[in-house]
């Protein structure tokens, strides 16, 4: 889930800049997000390969940009034939969980959901996992997978860097434009994100002089 601007509604100058955007990142398609569908269901990845052989052929993860907020993996991999059959390499795209779905830390009221603000970073761990073990189908090298991101990608990228749970998933990482100190954000000022949003929503309750905690029981 993601928003669903249209250019028509920006002003002219980010107009101009999302449409020169759109010749790099979507295939000279314009960058306007009102047609795109967005699901909860996002958990899918993309697979382009040159071929299905006896062959072992090193594998490429793109991470796609947007801010955390938005984008797609689909974008890159309706344009990545040319580079799959240049280099003869495999190319995979993902898609995760983005915004309050991917991000919005829940720890500090439900232990259920400690992990719930690196929510999208986990969804990558698992596409990588995936391609462990299932790329050698599309006859890939799962020991020669590079990922590569383009701002909020590469930021996520450094964050992959980091977290044991995706040690041995990659061999190397290409970071283009998206450096970020990896502790962000400590649990605090995350819950305090989230407490503004509650509140936003009108499903926060104040306890204390300026502390809310609520938990929601299904």
């Amino acid at each position: 889930m993601q928003e669903q601007n249209s250019l028509d509604t920006l002003p002219d100058a980010v107009r101009q800049v999302l449409l020169e955007y759109g010749k790099h990142f979507s295939g000279g398609t314009p960058y306007d997000k009102r047609e795109e569908y967005c699901d909860e269901n996002c958990l899918v990845l993309n697979v382009v390969t040159p071929g299905i052989d006896e062959r072992k052929r090193p594998v490429m993860v793109y991470i796609h940009g947007g801010g955390y907020m938005s984008g797609s993996g689909a974008v890159t991999a309706a344009i990545c034939d040319r580079l799959a059959d240049e280099e003869d390499i495999i190319i995979v795209t993902v898609n995760h969980r983005l915004n309050l779905f991917g991000g919005l830390y829940l720890g500090e009221f439900d232990e259920e959901y400690a992990e719930s603000g690196i929510a999208g970073q986990l969804d990558l761990v698992m596409a990588l996992q995936w391609i462990r073990s299932n790329i050698e189908k599309f006859s890939g090298d799962p020991s020669n997978v590079t990922l590569i991101g383009e701002s909020g990608g590469g930021i996520k990228i450094g964050h992959l860097m980091s977290m044991p749970a995706a040690k041995g998933l990659y061999s190397k990482a290409i970071i283009v434009s998206g450096s970020i100190q990896i502790g962000a954000k400590t649990k605090e000022q995350g819950t305090a994100e989230t407490l503004k949003v509650l509140k936003q929503l009108g499903i926060a309750k104040r306890i204390g002089e300026s502390f809310w905690k609520y938990r929601q029981k299904p």
